[in-house]
């Protein structure tokens, strides 16, 4: 009885020097709200998850293109309210010449007292001319199709962009809740290193008071061995997620970064048949119906082409032999002129083009019917998608309360030498592993809501509490 006494202190003994086992807590907790996270290392604020959408909408290339695209659009109307104006034009020249055409007309020959010069008798001449321009021509038909054709552009352009906006939002999002997951996941692999580490160091032990074989201590170590590169793996995934976050913000791709972890998960539900009513209202949808209206525009015009129109020509300027009596009494001269103009054939050119427009309208209706179908489907599988990842939520946050109580009772049996030590390392890496799948399964529900509010053509940045109150009040105004 002394000796297996003297045995049983002497394992004590060895077990609780270094690193005590007995406290066996985790040697990271749940990553807390509003606590930072390094994603590359370096000398930044903490970004909030608003602070990464408000830098994307505004540092975002991509975005920064499309939102160029308004001002050519601009540019364009522009040029159409242009067509309806006159112009004016502002004339000064020099001419030298020798004209003999009108020594051998007929008028001379016919009267004899009239001198009769010959071609070499007529001397070369110069002349001053000097003359303001104007002509203006009035295509009210064509004017107006062109105006309404360049509103259409506008309004095209500007639901692209919008679209943009919402792709750039979503992308932010994703980015922010990747660093968030990524840390979470090196956290863990962090962790179940840290207890691997500790369960060689038992299994070594052990084999000294030959409790243990070769072999156990040897796969201890691989298996030690076998999880470093997964540390290194999760740490990478980090720096990428990083990287993601900065470019999808308009940034270079190394600056330092560290955010703010939120998490903000909303209950709220949408029904589908509420969700599958604003399919009408998405960007790319709308900017189907602007193209196919700007195409009609384009026929407009070329329609007008063969309208009748006026032309209205005026000049008015002065000419002389010299500079100094360009400006002499007498020697102004003007003109005024209307001409009233019906295109009879133009070698069916703008029948041709407007055929062709035609054309390429059925074509455009063809796929904004599609565009429509193709995002009722989008929005009725981001819905279920969404409620699949609620789902799996609900159930790993059961899965990370059992096995969170399993630990805590596995931690207290061991205190009082009901469960050995590789019962507590077992239960606190099914911990880590229900800590893991609960952190994805959020992060399925962040993608999951920002997917549906992207199909429904609302900005991912909107909460569903504002996209409720927003259908409700417009339900109620019909």
């Amino acid at each position: 009885m002394q000796l297996r006494a003297a045995f049983a202190a002497s394992l004590l003994w060895l077990l609780c020097r270094g690193t005590s086992p007995v406290s066996a807590t985790p040697s990271s907790d749940f990553l807390a709200e509003g606590e930072a996270v390094v994603a590359i290392p370096g000398a930044a604020d903490g970004l909030r998850l608003a602070d990464c959408v408000s830098a994307a909408l505004e540092g975002n290339e991509a975005l920064r293109q499309e939102r160029e695209g308004l001002s050519e659009v601009r540019a364009q109307l522009m040029q159409a309210r242009a067509t309806a104006l006159p112009r004016l034009d502002l004339q000064s020249g020099w001419s030298r010449g020798r004209d003999p055409s009108f020594a051998l007309d007929a008028f001379f020959s016919d009267n004899p007292g009239l001198p009769l010069f010959g071609p070499g008798d007529i001397p070369p001449q110069s002349f001053w001319r000097s003359s303001l321009d104007a002509s203006w021509e009035i295509r009210p038909t064509r004017v107006l199709s062109a105006l309404r054709s360049a509103h259409r552009a506008f309004d095209r352009q500007f639901h692209s962009v919008r679209g943009r906006e919402h792709e750039v939002v979503a992308n932010a999002l994703q980015a922010y809740h990747r660093v968030i997951l990524a840390h979470e996941r090196r956290t863990a692999v962090q962790a179940e290193l840290d207890a691997r580490a500790q369960f060689l160091e038992i299994s070594r032990r052990r084999f000294v008071l030959e409790l243990d074989a070769p072999l156990d201590t040897l796969q201890a170590a691989v298996s030690l061995a076998n999880l470093k590169p997964d540390l290194r793996r999760a740490s990478l995934n980090l720096h990428d997620a990083g990287v993601d976050l900065n470019l999808a913000m308009g940034r270079d791709a190394l600056d330092p970064l560290t955010v703010v972890a939120t998490f903000e998960v909303e209950s709220e539900e949408i029904s589908l048949p509420r969700a599958l009513k604003s399919a009408a209202t998405r960007p790319d949808v709308r900017h189907g119906e602007g193209q196919t209206a700007f195409l009609r525009g384009r026929r407009d015009v070329e329609r007008a082409i063969n309208h009748p129109f006026l032309t209205l020509e005026g000049s008015y300027g002065y000419v002389g032999r010299t500079t100094d009596t360009l400006f002499d009494e007498g020697h102004d001269l003007w003109r005024a002129a209307v001409t009233l103009k019906v295109p009879i054939w133009d070698g069916m050119t703008a029948r041709g083009v407007v055929r062709e427009l035609e054309a390429t309208i059925r074509r455009a209706e063809y796929a904004e019917s599609e565009l429509m179908h193709r995002a009722r489907a989008e929005i009725s599988m981001a819905h279920e998608e969404l409620a699949i990842s609620r789902a799996n939520l609900v159930a790993a946050e059961l899965n990370l309360t059992m096995a969170s109580d399993v630990y805590d009772q596995m931690q207290l049996r061991y205190e009082l030498g009901k469960a050995d030590f590789l019962d507590v390392l077992s239960a606190q890496s099914e911990r880590f592993t229900a800590r893991s799948n609960w952190v994805q399964a959020r992060y399925d529900v962040f993608v999951g809501s920002s997917a549906l509010k992207r199909a429904m053509g609302v900005s991912p940045a909107t909460s569903f509490a504002e996209i409720l109150a927003t259908t409700e009040s417009q339900e109620a105004s019909r």
